[in-house]
C-alpha cells in the first residue's frame, strides 16, 4: 500500500519540529546505551504507551524493565539510520526510525538467567561465554507536541530480524585508547563536564 499521498513534502516551517522529534529519537538511544534513565525518559510524554516485544505498557514500567534487564548486557549501541516524519496537523506526527542495535549479553554464570533466555532463548541464554546480537529493527513512534515539546506518546518497536555476531570473549583494546562505558564514566560523560566547567 502506498502511502504516498499521506508523506508531507519538506517544509521549511517543519524544520524544527523535524530536528525536536529527531532529537527525541537519539535521547532514548544514547540514554539506553549509556543506561542514562532518566534520559530515556526525557523522550516519552507521562503517559506514553510502548510495545517493546518483550515488554507491553507504560514508559514508567518500561524504565523498570530496562534496569531491570541491562545489568546482564555488557555492551549495547543503537545505531539510528532512516528517518521519515509525517505530521498529521500542528501536533502530532508519525516517525519511522531504522535502527540498528548491537549488544553483548553475560555468560548465564554473571547474568540473571531469566533475562538471557526471555532475550535469547533457552540455548543461547544459558551458554557459559558472551553472546552478541544485531538486531536490526524499526520505531513507529506517534508524536505529540505539548507544551511545546516533542515527545513519543507510544511505540511500536518492529523486529527485523535477529543475528548472532559471536559467543566468544570481545578482543582487547588499548588502554590508551577512550573506551566506552555504561555510566557516568564514560568518555562523553566526563567531557560534557569539562565542556560546560570552562
Amino acid at each position: 500500500m502506498s502511502t504516498a499521498n499521506s508523506i508531507d513534502p519538506v517544509q521549511p516551517a517543519r524544520l524544527e519540529d523535524r530536528y525536536f522529534i529527531n532529537e527525541a529519537i537519539l535521547r532514548w538511544c544514547r540514554g539506553v546505551d549509556r543506561k542514562d534513565w532518566a534520559l530515556v525518559r526525557t523522550a516519552f510524554h507521562p503517559d506514553a504507551y510502548d510495545d517493546h516485544g518483550m515488554y507491553k505498557g507504560d514508559v514508567e514500567g518500561l524504565i523498570d524493565w530496562l534496569v531491570g534487564r541491562h545489568p546482564s548486557i555488557a555492551f549495547s549501541m543503537h545505531s539510528l539510520c532512516n528517518v521519515l516524519i509525517e505530521f498529521n496537523g500542528e501536533h502530532k506526527a508519525l516517525a519511522e526510525s531504522y535502527v540498528v542495535a548491537y549488544q553483548q549479553y553475560l555468560p548465564a554464570t554473571q547474568a540473571d538467567k531469566s533475562t538471557l533466555v526471555a532475550a535469547l532463548g533457552e540455548d543461547l541464554g544459558s551458554r557459559e561465554g558472551p553472546v552478541t546480537v544485531m538486531i536490526p529493527a524499526r520505531y513507529v513512534d506517534e508524536f505529540e507536541r505539548r507544551e511545546g515539546a516533542w515527545k513519543i506518546s507510544r511505540r511500536t518497536t518492529v523486529f527485523e530480524s535477529r543475528y548472532l555476531l559471536d559467543t566468544g570473549g570481545k578482543l582487547n583494546l588499548n588502554p590508551d585508547w577512550a573506551v566506552g562505558r555504561r555510566d557516568e564514566q564514560d568518555p562523553y560523560y566526563r567531557v560534557r563536564k569539562r565542556f560546560y566547567a570552562t
